[in-house]
């Protein structure tokens, strides 16, 4: 007879699964950028698979800006929120203003946090006033807000609506950052520039990193940049939650934008899932110019692909440094180049009849081209998969964040590239390096290798992200899969009471081995005494 109940709440789960779910994706979304065009992209492919998806942007937002995010226009519903005041005026723009690349070198990645963070809670407050807006959410009665990592947002709207929430970190590597995890000083931190192949001093800096830094790091992240938020919490009456459990352990399952193919082996949580490499599929037309250039190109002589990065602009004097280095190449090129200047047109003087200069560069399409020989890159996360997924040896030259990390697992992980310094490069040392690629054959096969053990692995991926938003709605959670780190204080966490009664055992051993050693002594210095007495 118990097995009657079991067996009706299997099919009930099986036919809400069938149905697909009401779902709620909450991107970081007051401009666009990678992070939100990789949750559009997320959005179609959760409408293809059955799911409602409803998808919370501000009112200047006019996307999809994602062109791979099929079925989003026609069946993604959008539910938009009153701009703040102060943007009203502006468009719908980049999170990432475009700069000169010394610029993007000299950034305060504080600074950057605050910016965004501070913009993050005005759209946040806005979306809450938004009384029409929210009603309709609340009337939805959504299974499920699937959020970006850094939206806080969308981590308190599932709290206030009482419903699950999955986070999406689109930073490979990240989640070895996470709280629950215990530290890997054996493997480099995100803002590191090196491989799992340190050196001591490497260790050092790197543990220094870790134990040290990133704690005081995430206790200002805490204390300062998401302190605004509080004000949000006690308006939602929502006083019995703190800002950490929602961002660092709320989320029922947490899907990461990282591949083992790639990425350094290391331990992982039964709440994890791993994506990486699934926004970065799929492929349209190439513009005219560029197939009419595509096809003057010999397959045994080559195309070389440059592209630094969606923001970076090139002033006079890096612009004719790749220029003439890109010159010499006994291969055609095709170089994205935007001017640091009003003219758009200002294109270097240096540049060859081999090199064709781009404002916009279809990256995945030339990637997958055949005669495609290597691509030069920044060695942001889209184009690292790109690279790999396409098979394409790389020369690297990271400028900020985690590119150098990014940088160091195609170079000294896979083995499918060189890495440059930016701080020391020349014509002269861009030039060699590019010829140095181009003609070992060693990192080709690497690429091609590289790239059939990540196609492999994306197979699965599809299949793993609805796996983890399915249990979620059904289980309406996962607890269950929550680590007991979660509730630690930072002392539990590092050990440290464990730590101090060791050193206090310790300290405290010597004085009972003295006693004894005093008492054993007194004993014998009595017992000789007392022979001597009876001998006299």
């Amino acid at each position: 007879m118990q097995a009657q109940p079991m067996k009706f709440l299997i099919a009930v789960m099986v036919v809400t699964l069938a149905q697909g779910g009401k779902i709620l994706i909450k991107p970081f979304g007051q401009c666009w950028g990678s992070h939100l065009l990789n949750l559009e992209f997320l959005a179609g492919f959760l409408v293809d698979k059955g799911h409602e998806v409803y998808f919370i942007a501000p009112s200047r937002y006019a996307g999809p800006y994602n062109p791979y995010a099929k079925n989003f226009k026609n069946k993604v519903h959008l539910i938009k929120y009153t701009t703040p005041e102060f943007e009203m005026e502006h468009s719908f723009q980049s999170c990432d203003t475009s700069d000169s690349i010394d610029n993007i070198r000299k950034e305060s990645p504080t600074k950057q946090l605050h910016y965004r963070m501070s913009h993050e809670f005005s759209h946040c407050k806005a979306l809450f006033m938004s009384t029409g807006s929210l009603k309709r959410i609340k009337n939805l009665k959504a299974d499920l807000v699937i959020t970006d990592s850094l939206a806080v947002c969308g981590s308190i709207l599932a709290t206030y609506l009482d419903i699950p929430y999955v986070t999406v970190d689109m930073v490979p590597g990240s989640h070895r950052s996470v709280w629950d995890l215990p530290h890997t000083p054996y493997l480099p931190g995100v803002d590191m520039p090196f491989s799992d192949q340190m050196t001591l001093m490497e260790r050092v800096q790197n543990s220094v990193s870790q134990y040290f830094l990133q704690p005081i790091q995430n206790y200002i992240f805490r204390g300062y940049f998401l302190n605004p938020f509080r004000e949000l919490l006690e308006y939602c009456n929502l006083t019995d939650v703190t800002l950490t459990d929602l961002v660092n352990h709320g989320a029922a399952y947490r899907i990461y934008n990282t591949d083992f193919s790639i990425e350094y082996p290391s331990p992982v949580l039964p709440n994890m899932a791993f994506i990486g490499g699934f926004f970065n599929t799929g492929s349209r037309p190439l513009e005219k110019e560029v197939t009419s250039f595509l096809q003057d190109v010999e397959e045994k002589e080559g195309l070389v692909i440059v592209s630094m990065g969606s923001r970076t602009r090139y002033d006079i004097q890096w612009g004719n440094l790749f220029a003439k280095a890109l010159a010499l190449l006994p291969c055609k090129v095709i170089w994205r180049h935007i001017p640091d200047t009003n003219d758009l047109d200002d294109f270097p003087s240096e540049h060859g009849k081999n090199t064709m200069i781009v404002k916009w560069l279809p990256q995945r399409e030339l990637l997958s081209n055949p005669k495609t020989k290597l691509f030069v890159t920044h060695a942001g996360a889209g184009s690292m998969f790109e690279a790999v997924y396409h098979g394409v040896p790389v020369l690297t030259i990271p400028l900020i964040a985690d590119q150098p990390h990014q940088a160091k697992k195609l170079t000294d992980r896979l083995k499918m590239g060189t890495y440059l310094e930016v701080s020391t490069l020349t014509a002269d040392s861009l030039h060699s390096e590019l010829l140095t690629v181009l003609n070992n054959t060693v990192y080709a096969k690497n690429a091609k290798k590289a790239s059939k053990i990540l196609r492999l692995s994306l197979e699965g991926h599809g299949q793993k992200i609805l796996s983890v938003i399915n249990s979620a709605i059904a289980a309406k959670g996962a607890m269950h899969l929550q680590s007991k780190l979660n509730h630690m204080s930072w002392y539990q966490y590092y050990s440290v009471d464990v730590i101090l009664v060791v050193v206090i055992c310790l300290m405290l051993l010597p004085m009972p081995l003295y006693i004894c050693s005093r008492f054993f002594s007194n004993m014998t210095v009595r017992d000789k005494m007392k022979v001597a007495s009876k001998n006299d």
